[in-house]
C-alpha cells in the first residue's frame, strides 16, 4: 500500500542467443540508444533486487535519475516503466514491453448489478420511441442506421427488433460465396480466379444492402477476433475466405462451442495457422507437431493469456502476480491433439482417407486422417489428460501401441482409431469452451468491437453471466453456457450501451473502425440511381460507352454492370476495368468473365460446342440464352451472338448460318 516495494515475476525461453542481462527501465529518464542510464531496478544486481525462494524478485524502489522512489512508483502507474532482457545478439534488449495497470485481485467480489429500463417516453434519448436513441442502437447492432431501420426499432423495441433479426425466416444469412463463384474471372490475364477484390466486393455489398445486419455486424465483430486475411498465403483465394465469414455468419447465433469447432476445421484458418496437414510427431526425423493454431485457439480465440475473474479482472497469486492459463506442455498436448486434418476428400472404403496430400478444397470442412493422428498421451487445460490409444481393445490381445510407431492397416481400421482424431478435437474445444476465461474473455472483446472499447467490469461481469447461462437480461438463469444469442441482448441491452449516463465518463465509448465510417453514410444515403450506356462486345473485350454521361470511373476500378436487351452477350455482375484500354470520360472497357476455349464440332448449320476444351467446365446456360461465339480456324466463320440449346452441363448446340462442315477445331 505504501508502494515502496513491488514483486516481479520473470517468464522467457527461446532466446536467439547468450543471455546478458534483465532490467527495469523508465523512459522519463535520459537514455543513449543501446544504453543503461534508465535503468531503476537491475535483477543482476543483489542491491537492487532479491531472488526469492519462488523465483520472483523483491524490488525495493530507490530514487534514479534525480526521480524520488515516489516518482517511480507513479512512472510506473502511468506506464512509463519496461522490462528488458539484453542477449549477446541483442545488446539493446531482446525482449521488451512496457508495464501497464491492469484490474486484479486474489479474490473475486461479483460488481454491484445495474440494469437499464427502456421508456416509453419519445423525449428521452435513451428510448427506443426516441429517433436519436434508436439511431444510437442501431450504430452498435449494424453497419450504419437507415431512416427505415430507426422506423422499425422505433415499432419493435430494442429487443423486439432483436428478436426479428435472430429470426432466419425473416433475415436468412446473406453470404458471400455465391457473389463469389456468380463473378469470378476465368479470363483474367493476369491469373487469379478468385482475386480478393470478390471478397472486398462482397463485403461491402452485404455490409450496406443485405438485410440481416444484426448477423452481418456480429459475424463481422467475431471476424476481428477468429482472424484470417487475405495477405499471405490465402491471397486470391476469396473462396476459401468467404467460406469462413459464411462460417462466421451461419454460427454466429449458435452456440460459442459450435462455432469455435466450425472455425478451426475451415480450411481457410487450416491454412492460415497451419493446422491443415499438422503431422503427429516423429522421433526418428525429430519432427514435432505444429503449435502455431495451438497457441492461437487459446491466446486469442477462447482464453488468453492469464485466468481472469467472471468481471474481465485478473486472478493474482499471493505475490500480486497474475496466473498463466496454459503453458507450453499444455501447447504441445493442444497441438497433438489436433494433427491429422487436412482439406475434405472422399473416404477410403468404409474408413477415413489415408491420403495427406490431396487436392485442395476451400469449400468443406477439412477431414480427418487417422494414419497422421498421434495416438499417444497429451496433457490440456487444467491438468486434463487425454490418454490418446495405449491399447486397441477391438484387436486379439489388447496390443499396446507405440503412439511414434508406424501403424498397420488392420489397427488403423478399428473404431478406437477411427475415431480418436475427432474426439480429441471434442475434447479440446470442450476444455476451452468450459475454461472460467472463455466468458468474460469473449465478451469483452465483443462489447469492444460493438459498443465501448473500455467496458466497466461489471459490463463484462453481466455478459459473462450471460455467457455463462447464469442470468439473462431478465434475471433469468437460462443454464445453456455460450448460448450467442443471449451474449448478443446482454451486449446491446446492457445498462452501459444504452444508457446516456455513461456518455461523459471518461474513456467511454469507441472509436468506428475505418470501414465502418464509410458504411455508416453509404447506409444513411444511399444512392438510388445508376449510370445507363451502351456496349459492344469483341471477344473477351467489353467496350461500354455512358455519353453523355460522365461515369468518373478510372483504370482499375470496381463496376457493376448490368446487361440487357435483346440478345445481351455478358453475364451481369461485378468487373474491373481494364487497365489496358484507358477509359475516356464517357467510356471503358472491362474483361469478360465467362469467355472460355472451346472445342466444336459441325452437322451442317448445327454446331456442338463442349465447354472447355473437353466439356469439362459448366457453361452455365440453359436452353434459350444467348451465347457470343467467336470461330478461330482457316476457313474464317464469322463470330456472333447466337441462342443456345443445351445438351449437357458441358455441352450445347448453336444454328449457324453456313452448312460448311468442319470436322473438330478451336
Amino acid at each position: 500500500t505504501d508502494q515502496a516495494e513491488a514483486f516481479i515475476t520473470v517468464d522467457y525461453s527461446n532466446l536467439s542467443s547468450t543471455f546478458t542481462g534483465m532490467h527495469v527501465h523508465d523512459d522519463l529518464i535520459p537514455n543513449p540508444p543501446g544504453g543503461l542510464a534508465n535503468v531503476v531496478c537491475d535483477l543482476d544486481e543483489p542491491g537492487d533486487a532479491t531472488k526469492q525462494a519462488d523465483g520472483s524478485y523483491l524490488w525495493v524502489l530507490q530514487p534514479r535519475g534525480g526521480f524520488t522512489a515516489a516518482d517511480i512508483a507513479q512512472h510506473l502507474a502511468t506506464g512509463h516503466l519496461y522490462f528488458n532482457v539484453h542477449t549477446a545478439n541483442y545488446p539493446g534488449g531482446e525482449i521488451k514491453n512496457y508495464y501497464r495497470l491492469l484490474s486484479g485481485a486474489e479474490t473475486f467480489t461479483a460488481p454491484a448489478l445495474q440494469t437499464f429500463t427502456d421508456s416509453n417516453s419519445a423525449s428521452d434519448t435513451t428510448s427506443h420511441l426516441n429517433a436519436n436513441g434508436a439511431a444510437r442502437f442501431l450504430n452498435q447492432a449494424t453497419f450504419g442506421a437507415t431512416s427505415a431501420d430507426i422506423a422499425s426499432v422505433q415499432s419493435l423495441g430494442f429487443e423486439g427488433w432483436i428478436d426479428d433479426q435472430f429470426n432466419a425466416t425473416a433475415h436468412p444469412a446473406t453470404h458471400h460465396r455465391p457473389y463469389v463463384e456468380a463473378n469470378k474471372n476465368t479470363t483474367n490475364p493476369n491469373g487469379g480466379v478468385y482475386f480478393t477484390d470478390l471478397t472486398n466486393n462482397s463485403w461491402w455489398k452485404n455490409s450496406i444492402t443485405a438485410g440481416d445486419q444484426l448477423r452481418q455486424r456480429t459475424a463481422f465483430a467475431l471476424s476481428q477476433v477468429t482472424v484470417v486475411s487475405s495477405a499471405g498465403p490465402l491471397e486470391d483465394q476469396s473462396q476459401a475466405l468467404t467460406y469462413f465469414y459464411d462460417s462466421l455468419l451461419d454460427g454466429v447465433f449458435g452456440n460459442f462451442k459450435d462455432l469455435l469447432k466450425t472455425v478451426t476445421l475451415t480450411p481457410a484458418m487450416g491454412i492460415y495457422l497451419d493446422m491443415r496437414q499438422n503431422d503427429k510427431p516423429d522421433l526418428a526425423t525429430g519432427l514435432h507437431a505444429n503449435e502455431n493454431y495451438a497457441r492461437e485457439i487459446q491466446q486469442l480465440f477462447s482464453i488468453g493469456l492469464y485466468r481472469q475473474w467472471p468481471d474481465g479482472s485478473l486472478m493474482l497469486n499471493s505475490k500480486g502476480a497474475p496466473i498463466a492459463t496454459y503453458d507450453q506442455d499444455v501447447i504441445t498436448g493442444f497441438a497433438n491433439a489436433l494433427t491429422g486434418w487436412n482439406y475434405n476428400q472422399p473416404n477410403s472404403g468404409a474408413f477415413y482417407p489415408t491420403n495427406f496430400s490431396p487436392g485442395a478444397d476451400y469449400i468443406n470442412p477439412m477431414k480427418q486422417v487417422p494414419s497422421h493422428h498421434f495416438t499417444g498421451v497429451k496433457r490440456i487445460l487444467n491438468n486434463v489428460v487425454l490418454p490418446g490409444l495405449p491399447t486397441l481393445p477391438s484387436l486379439a490381445g489388447n496390443p499396446v501401441l507405440d503412439p511414434y510407431g508406424t501403424h498397420s492397416a488392420t489397427q488403423i481400421q478399428t473404431p478406437e482409431y477411427q475415431a480418436l482424431p475427432a474426439q480429441e478435437l471434442d475434447a479440446t474445444h470442450n476444455a476451452l469452451f468450459k475454461h472460467p476465461n472463455c466468458g468474460p474473455f469473449i465478451s469483452r472483446q465483443l462489447i469492444q468491437r460493438m459498443v465501448t472499447s473500455t467496458p466497466s467490469v461489471g459490463y463484462i461481469y453481466r455478459v459473462t453471466q450471460a455467457f455463462n447461462g447464469e442470468r439473462n437480461i431478465h434475471g433469468v438463469a437460462t443454464g445453456v453456457r455460450g448460448d450467442m444469442k443471449e451474449v448478443v441482448k446482454a451486449i446491446l441491452l446492457d445498462y452501459e450501451a444504452r444508457s446516456a449516463a455513461v456518455l461523459t465518463q471518461q474513456g467511454y465509448g469507441k472509436q468506428r473502425e475505418p470501414v465502418l465510417r464509410v458504411t455508416g453514410p453509404a447506409r444513411a444515403f444511399a444512392p438510388t440511381s445508376s449510370i445507363a450506356g451502351t456496349y459492344v462486345q469483341d471477344g473477351g473485350v467489353i467496350a461500354v460507352n455512358t455519353s453523355p454521361v460522365v461515369h468518373r470511373l478510372i483504370a482499375g476500378n470496381a463496376v457493376s454492370l448490368d446487361f440487357s436487351g435483346a440478345g445481351n452477350q455478358s453475364m451481369s455482375g461485378a468487373y474491373a476495368l481494364a487497365g489496358s484500354f484507358p477509359p475516356t470520360a464517357t467510356a471503358f472497357s472491362v474483361r469478360t468473365r465467362d469467355c472460355i476455349r472451346s472445342n466444336y464440332t459441325q452437322s451442317g448449320t448445327a454446331v456442338t460446342v463442349a465447354s472447355g476444351n473437353n466439356g469439362d467446365t459448366a457453361h452455365g446456360f440453359t436452353t434459350g440464352d444467348f451465347a457470343y461465339v467467336r470461330f478461330r480456324d482457316s476457313t474464317g466463320k464469322p463470330p456472333g451472338v447466337f441462342p443456345v440449346t443445351v445438351v449437357d452441363a458441358g455441352h450445347f448446340t448453336i444454328t449457324v448460318p453456313s452448312s460448311s462442315t468442319i470436322t473438330t477445331s478451336s
